[in-house]
């Protein structure tokens, strides 16, 4: 269920007997992009995820900003399955990126979602220019703050920035570790090619090459195991079994990267304008 203010959505999972209103939470906060093991321990023991769309730098930077690990959808299914009521998907743009840190706190945190207990990485930072701090939150006082110390992995820490590098080197096994699930991307249908997937503009592709890959039909349910090559330019991804593999007349299907098995590929790219009728 979703609802929505001014300032954010929520979306309250299925199974939760809450609505949206205000009531004590205890909020993790960050980008989350990705949802991987470091940022599962930042979420232990909320009940609220709490994070930014579009991606902070895409609005401060766009010319730096990453490609994405997960969109609020997946976030969203992904928190679920961690056992959290809510994410608060905060909208950042020009007056979020001009709020205080002390403006958030007052406005966001507890006026509108009611903070007893907050959890940060302790490389968070929000409000302006970037000077909101985890040492500001435990100053606050109205609230009870965790900082998670970074999670390692052969001895370097785990960060979405990591799990992006590896999936550009096409390690999908490696990143499934990483994030503590596959890497997944909800793809669209290509018209006029059977079997072939658009991935949406933005986000982080595999490198090109043939994986072993599970299609899904709905949270948790996996319709296919096949394989599937990834286009020299990322623009496609075509499934071995074609239209065999996908759900009955699907527009989207959920991808799920488990292996890579060939690094070489040599996809036919469908036609543009096919690509621009998902």
């Amino acid at each position: 269920m979703k609802s929505s203010t001014a300032e954010f959505d929520i979306f309250t999972m299925s199974g939760s007997r809450e609505g949206a209103g205000r009531r004590d939470r205890r909020v993790a906060i960050g980008k989350f992009d990705g949802l991987h093991l470091g940022h599962r321990e930042v979420l232990r023991g909320c009940d609220t995820v709490c994070t930014f769309d579009p991606h902070p730098l895409a609005v401060l930077r766009p010319d730096a900003a990453p490609r994405l690990l997960t969109d609020v959808a997946r976030r969203a299914e992904l928190a679920a399955a961690l056992g959290v009521r809510e994410l608060v998907v905060l909208r950042f743009d020009d007056a979020m990126r001009r709020r205080s840190p002390e403006a958030f706190v007052d406005e966001i945190l507890v006026a509108q979602l009611g903070a007893i207990h907050v959890s940060v990485g302790e490389n968070f930072r929000f409000g302006h220019r970037a000077q909101g701090t985890p040492e500001l939150l435990r100053a606050d006082g109205r609230f009870g703050v965790r900082v998670a110390a970074p999670v390692t992995v052969d001895g370097a820490a785990v960060s979405s920035t990591r799990v992006r590098a590896v999936l550009a080197a096409g390690a999908v096994a490696e990143a499934a570790m990483l994030l503590g699930a596959p890497h997944a991307l909800r793809c669209a249908t290509a018209a006029g090619t059977p079997g072939a997937l658009v991935p949406p503009a933005g986000m982080a592709v595999p490198a090109d090459g043939t994986y072993r890959v599970a299609i899904t039909s709905g949270p948790g349910r996996i319709h296919r195991t096949t394989r599937c090559t990834v286009a020299e330019d990322g623009t496609v991804l075509l499934l071995e079994d074609g239209t065999d593999a996908l759900p009955a007349r699907p527009r989207h299907a959920l991808v799920h990267f488990l292996e890579r098995v060939a690094t070489a590929s040599s996809v036919a790219v469908p036609p543009r304008e096919a690509r621009a009728r998902r």
